[in-house]
C-alpha cells in the first residue's frame, strides 16, 4: 500500500477520531498497537475474502498464503492462485474482499455506535479494522488498476468489461467512503467525566 494512501485514508481519520474524543492520547502509542493489528487483518481478510469465495463458487484454489512472510523481509506477498475459472467466478473472486470490506464498514458502524467512544482504544481498534481498513485496500486496489491496470479490479475488468467494473468499483468506494465519514466524523463518542 502506498504511503499517502495509508496517510490520507488512515492515518488522518484515525488523528480526526481522537481529537474528537478530547481525550489526552499517546498518538505514538496507539499506532505501536493499532499499526500491526491493521497490517495482519488486512492481508488475512483481503486473501481469506478470495479464497472463501473461489472454494464457494467452485473454484478450485492451488495456492494459499494468506500472511506475507514479513519474517523473512517479504512484507507485500500474499495471494490465493487459483484454477480455471468462468467470467462470473473470476468477478466474484477477484471482487470478493471489496463486499466483505462494506459489510465490515457496516457492522463497524454498529459496533462504534454500541460502544461510544469508551475505552477509546477499542473504539480506535474497531474504526481502524472494521471500517478504515477496507477504505484503504479498497481505494489503494482501484487506484492499481486505473494507474496500472493490475489487480483485483482488472481481473474483474477482464471478467465483466471495464466500464460494469469501473461502476461497480466506483459505487464501492462511494459507499465504502460515506461510512467511514460517518464513523470518523458523527459516530456519539460519550464523554469522559
Amino acid at each position: 500500500m502506498g504511503f499517502s494512501t495509508l496517510l490520507l485514508l488512515v492515518v488522518l481519520p484515525l488523528g480526526t477520531f481522537l481529537a474528537r474524543s478530547h481525550r489526552k492520547v499517546n498518538v505514538a502509542l496507539y499506532w505501536v498497537v493499532l499499526y500491526p493489528v491493521w497490517y495482519l487483518t488486512s492481508t488475512v481478510l483481503h486473501e481469506g475474502a478470495h479464497y472463501v469465495v473461489n472454494v464457494l463458487s467452485g473454484v478450485q484454489v492451488t495456492g494459499v498464503r494468506l500472511i506475507p512472510h514479513f519474517w523473512q523481509g517479504d512484507w507485500s506477498d500474499a495471494y490465493v492462485n487459483t484454477g480455471p475459472e468462468n467470467p462470473f467466478q473470476a468477478a466474484l473472486g477477484s471482487t470478493a474482499p471489496y463486499w466483505l470490506g462494506l459489510v465490515s464498514v457496516a457492522g463497524g458502524l454498529l459496533l462504534l455506535r454500541r460502544i461510544q467512544g469508551r475505552p477509546l482504544l477499542l473504539a480506535s481498534l474497531v474504526l481502524t479494522v472494521f471500517c478504515l481498513r477496507p477504505l484503504a485496500d479498497l481505494a489503494n486496489n482501484y487506484i492499481a488498476v486505473v494507474a496500472f491496470r493490475f489487480g483485483d479490479f482488472a481481473v474483474a475488468a477482464r471478467a465483466m468489461g471495464a466500464p460494469p467494473m469501473h461502476a461497480m468499483a466506483l459505487g464501492l468506494l462511494t459507499l465504502t467512503f460515506a461510512g467511514c465519514a460517518y464513523a470518523v466524523y458523527w459516530t456519539p463518542l460519550q464523554r469522559t467525566p
